[in-house]
C-alpha cells in the first residue's frame, strides 16, 4: 500500500485520463480543468502549476494578443485582473488621445487621423453647422487694450490705429535660403524642394512684396476726416481697399451704430451691445503670429492669432489725422464695458467670422505678407523675388480716399458676394438689402463712435453699373478697381451717345 500512494498522488497533480476504481486512501479523477478551478487556482497561485500536456502562464495580455482577440470576439472575454471592453471611442475619449498623441493610434475597426482640415471638409461644416467648431486655425482674442499695447502701437505708427494691421515675421520658414516665383502656378518654390502655394493673386502678392521690401508696416486706419494706409501700400490698391472693407465689417460689428452689417446674421444670434454711453472709442483689429509647417513638401498656414482691442481716443488727433490713446479712459475702463462685451464675441468667433469672404481675404494677406517678412529676415530680396510682375494699383499715399468711394467699393463687394452667391450668414442677398438701405437711411462709416457722430448718405449705385460689375471676377485679368472703372467709362459713354 505504501507503493500505491506515491502513484496516485502523482495521477491527481498530473491530470491524467485515467480513473482509479479502488477503495484507496486517496481517490483520483482525470478531466479538463473546469473554469471556476481555473480561476481559483489563478487566483491563489497566479498560474497553472505542473507540466502536463496543458500548461498554464498568468502575465498581462499583449498588445498583439488583445488585437487578436478583440478582431476576433469584438472584446476581451473573462473576468480575470485584466478586463477588456470593445466598443466605439467616445468624443472625451478620442479629444484626450489626439491631444496627447497627435492622432488617435492603432489599426481597429475605427481609426484616428490628425491634420490640418481641407478646404472640402471645411466647407462641408460650415455648411452643416455655420462655423467650424473648436479651436481653429485661428484664435481669436477680444478685449479693451493696455497701456503697454498703446504705447508700442503709437511709437510705431505714430497714433493707435483705428483699423486693420498684419503684424508679424512668418514662423516656420527660417530655413529657407533661396525662393523663385512660378508665375504658372501663382505659387513660391522654397529651396528648390517646397512649395508655397499663394492664397491671394499675382498683381496683389506684387504690391505686398513691393511694399515690405521698403517698410515692413501693412494696414489701413479710417478716422471721420481721413482714411489712413501706413507703410508702403498704395492707397488705391486692391490689398488696401480690401483691409478698409474687412475693417469697415468687423468695426460694425463693435461700434454701434450698425451700418453695413444690417440683415448680417452673427454667430451665436448675439446682438451688440449700443448701450455706449458718452464714450469716446475706436476699436483695433491685428491679424498676427503666422506659424507656417511642410508637409509633403508643400508649406501651409498652420495657425494664426487675431486681436479685436478697443481703444478708448481722445478728441485730438495725431499729426497724421490718426487717433491717440486717452490713457485714463483705458485705466478706468467702465465706460467701455458695452464695446468691450462686442469685442470679446467678435475674437471668441472669429472663425464664424472668417466665412465672410472680406475678412477671409484679409487672412490672406496677412498670412502672405507674413511670408514675404519671413523671406527677407532670411536675406531673400523681395523686389527680385517679384520682378516682372506688375503691380496694380496709384502711388503709396498715406491719406486719399472719401467716404463716398468707400461706400462705392463696398456696395461693389456685396454685389461681387450676391453674384457668387457667397452670401450664407446674410438674412438675404447682400446688396438688395443694401439697395433697399438707400432708399430711407441716412448712415455713415468712421470708426470711431462718438455722442455727435456726422452721418452721411449711403451710395445708391446704377443698376446698369451693377450689372456690369457682377461680371467682374478674380481670376480676370483685370483688378476689380479697373474693372469699375471701365464700367463706367462704359456707362459714360453709352449716356453720352
Amino acid at each position: 500500500m505504501q507503493l500505491v500512494r506515491p502513484f496516485l498522488l502523482t495521477l491527481l497533480f498530473l491530470c491524467q485520463n485515467a480513473a482509479i476504481t479502488a477503495a484507496a486512501e486517496v481517490k483520483g479523477e482525470g478531466r479538463l480543468i473546469t473554469h471556476r478551478e481555473a480561476s481559483d487556482v489563478i487566483h491563489h497561485y497566479r498560474s497553472i502549476p505542473g507540466a502536463g500536456v496543458v500548461q498554464g502562464e498568468g502575465r498581462l495580455i499583449t498588445h498583439g494578443e488583445a488585437a487578436d482577440v478583440v478582431k476576433r470576439y469584438r472584446s476581451v472575454p473573462g473576468a480575470g485582473v485584466v478586463q477588456g471592453e470593445g466598443r466605439l471611442i467616445t468624443h472625451g475619449e478620442a479629444a484626450d488621445v489626439v491631444k496627447r498623441y497627435r492622432s488617435v493610434p492603432g489599426a481597429g475597426v475605427v481609426q484616428g487621423e490628425g491634420r490640418l482640415i481641407t478646404h472640402g471638409e471645411a466647407a462641408d461644416v460650415v455648411k452643416r453647422y455655420r462655423s467650424v467648431p473648436g479651436a481653429g486655425v485661428v484664435r481669436g482674442e477680444g478685449r479693451l487694450i493696455t497701456h503697454g499695447e498703446a504705447a508700442s502701437l503709437v511709437h510705431r505708427y505714430r497714433s493707435i490705429p483705428g483699423g486693420l494691421i498684419l503684424e508679424g515675421n512668418a514662423l516656420g520658414v527660417e530655413w529657407v535660403k533661396t525662393a523663385k516665383y512660378e508665375p504658372s502656378l501663382n505659387a513660391f518654390v522654397l529651396n528648390g524642394l517646397v512649395v508655397y502655394q499663394s492664397p491671394i493673386p499675382p498683381h496683389s502678392a506684387a504690391i505686398l512684396a513691393r511694399a515690405i521690401a521698403e517698410d515692413d508696416r501693412i494696414g489701413v486706419s479710417l478716422t471721420e476726416e481721413s482714411q489712413i494706409v501706413y507703410g508702403r501700400l498704395p492707397n488705391s490698391s486692391d490689398v488696401a481697399t480690401d483691409l478698409k472693407l474687412a475693417d469697415g465689417f468687423l468695426g460694425d460689428l463693435i461700434l454701434p451704430p450698425r451700418d453695413w452689417t444690417i440683415g448680417y446674421r452673427l454667430a451665436e444670434g448675439f446682438v451688440p451691445r449700443s448701450d455706449v454711453g458718452r464714450a469716446n472709442a475706436t476699436v483695433l483689429f491685428r491679424l498676427r503670429d503666422f506659424r507656417f509647417a511642410t508637409k509633403a513638401n508643400k508649406l501651409e498656414l498652420e495657425g494664426a492669432h487675431f486681436d479685436a482691442r478697443v481703444v478708448a481716443a481722445l478728441e485730438k488727433r495725431a499729426a497724421d489725422g490718426g487717433y491717440l490713446p486717452d490713457l485714463k479712459a483705458i485705466s478706468s475702463g467702465g465706460a467701455l464695458a458695452a464695446y468691450e462685451a462686442n469685442a470679446k464675441h467678435v475674437g471668441a468667433n472669429i472663425g464664424y467670422y472668417l466665412q465672410e469672404r472680406i475678412v477671409g481675404r484679409a487672412l490672406d494677406y496677412g498670412e502672405v505678407a507674413a511670408f514675404f517678412r519671413g523671406l527677407q529676415a532670411s536675406g531673400v530680396d523681395l523686389r527680385d523675388l517679384m520682378r516682372g510682375i506688375e503691380p496694380a494699383g496709384g502711388k503709396a499715399t498715406a491719406r486719399s480716399s472719401t467716404a463716398e468711394k468707400l461706400e462705392r467699393d463696398w456696395a461693389a463687394y456685396l454685389i461681387e458676394i450676391q453674384a457668387a452667391k457667397a452670401h450664407a450668414n446674410w438674412s438675404a442677398p447682400p446688396y438688395d438689402l443694401y439697395a433697399e438701405r438707400t432708399k430711407t437711411a441716412s448712415i455713415g462709416k468712421s470708426r470711431t463712435t462718438t455722442p455727435n457722430e456726422a452721418k452721411g448718405t449711403p451710395i445708391a449705385v446704377d443698376p446698369a453699373l451693377a450689372d456690369c460689375l457682377l461680371l467682374w471676377n478674380r481670376d480676370t485679368h483685370m483688378t476689380k478697381q479697373e474693372w469699375s472703372r471701365t464700367c463706367k467709362r462704359a456707362k459714360e459713354r453709352v449716356s453720352g451717345s
